[in-house]
Parts: structure tokens; sequence; C-alpha cells
């Protein structure tokens, strides 16, 4: 049996997301996609996979001690995790000049 086709339009529609956001999806390859011609379509099996591996992942994930960007803003050499006090060296490192 062939698997169903969704288009861009109706996966956004599904998920109630912009288009973009399931194009950039694609793009990224978390969301795979077949192309015919110039059109993206998403197997319903793989639409299904998406979902549920994405509702498994963690919404938010501590930083681990040995993160970079704990040591760009100097937490690591502080013991402390409140950026605040560390804002202007991590600006300063991002935008020098």
């Amino acid at each position: 049996m062939p698997h169903r086709l969704l288009t861009v339009e109706q996966v956004a529609e599904i998920l109630n997301v912009k288009r973009n956001t399931v194009y950039r999806w694609i793009r990224s390859g978390i969301l795979p996609s077949i192309k015919i011609g110039a059109l993206r379509r998403i197997k319903e099996d793989a639409l299904e996979e998406f979902i549920t591996s994405e509702s498994e992942k963690p919404k938010f994930q501590r930083s681990s001690p040995d993160d970079p960007f704990l040591e760009l803003i100097g937490a690591e050499e502080s013991g402390k995790n409140d950026i605040s006090e560390k804002h202007d060296k991590y600006l300063a490192q991002r935008h020098p000049g």
C-alpha cells in the first residue's frame, strides 16, 4: 500500500505552525521529506515519527559544567551561574570593537 504524502501546507496546518517552520525543519533534516519536481512532500509515517520524537525530547536541558558558554561568561571561575555578572565580558567577546 502506498504511503500517503502530505504537502507542506497540510503539515503546517496539522501542527498549527507556519509553512516556513516546516521548511526550516525540512532543511535542518529533522523532518524527512521527498522532492517531487519543485514540490516537497512529507510521508504521513515520517510526520508521525517526527511528532513522537519531538514530544519525547526534554524541553529544557541544563548546561553541563564543561559547557563552553559557561567558560566564555566566566561562570566556571566564580562557581556562579548568574550570567548577569559577566554580561559585559560576554558582549565584548561576541562583538569586539
